[in-house]
């Protein structure tokens, strides 16, 4: 049985948890976002992964193991563009905190 796939749900399901008990948790603003962009990260390439192999196994299961496996090589320089995008939103949070600070 394999259980590689398990820390990743863990935490999958901790920055959602974090996410949608905000004010239970008194996050501020940050890592608020933090969760929420980690939310995105850590479940769509999977989620779309799965999604492929479901589709185009029933036509040819060397593709969609093979496409399944391939999406992931866009992995990285997706992660690259969401970083761009998490520090720009970061940027702006923190500008905004100061800003009301002072």
């Amino acid at each position: 049985m394999a259980l590689s796939h398990l820390p990743y749900t863990v935490l999958f399901w901790f920055y959602n948890l974090a996410f949608w008990n905000k004010e239970g948790l008194v996050l501020n603003p940050y890592v608020h976002l933090h969760a929420k962009y980690q939310r995105i990260r850590m479940f769509s390439f999977p989620l779309l992964s799965i999604l492929i192999v479901w589709l185009i196994r029933p036509f040819s299961i060397g593709w969609a193991s093979f496409l399944g496996g391939v999406l992931y090589a866009f992995y990285t320089p997706a992660i690259m563009v969401w970083v761009k995008f998490y520090k720009k939103v970061a940027t702006l949070i923190s500008k905004k905190k100061t800003f009301s600070s002072a």
